[in-house]
């Protein structure tokens, strides 16, 4: 295996790495690192599918919100609670 010259900063920063990553070797703080690298890009796609499905969702309570879906839907209600047994009956015969 070829030897590689290492510059005293980098010799330092691979020293620091190993003691925090509990490694024995440069070769394991490195595939330690690259582990991490790895877990860090999984990550970043997962936050980037959260902020598309926030937006997502914050367009849709954005057009419920112009549109008074709450209003409207306790005004369905209580347009509801107001029938008679048998137009309650007739409404469900049409859903099913």
């Amino acid at each position: 295996m070829p030897n590689i010259e290492l510059s005293d900063i980098v010799k330092q920063k691979l020293d620091t790495l190993k003691e925090t990553s509990g490694s024995k070797t440069y070769s394991d703080t490195i595939n330690y690192c690259m582990l991490q690298v790895e877990l860090l890009k999984q990550n970043q796609e997962l936050l980037k599918e959260i902020r598309h499905r926030q937006e997502a969702l914050t367009e849709i309570k954005d057009i419920l919100d112009k549109r008074n879906f709450t209003d409207i839907f306790i005004q369905i209600v209580k347009e509801i609670l107001n029938l008679s047994d048998a137009e309650k009956e007739k409404i469900m015969k049409t859903i099913d």
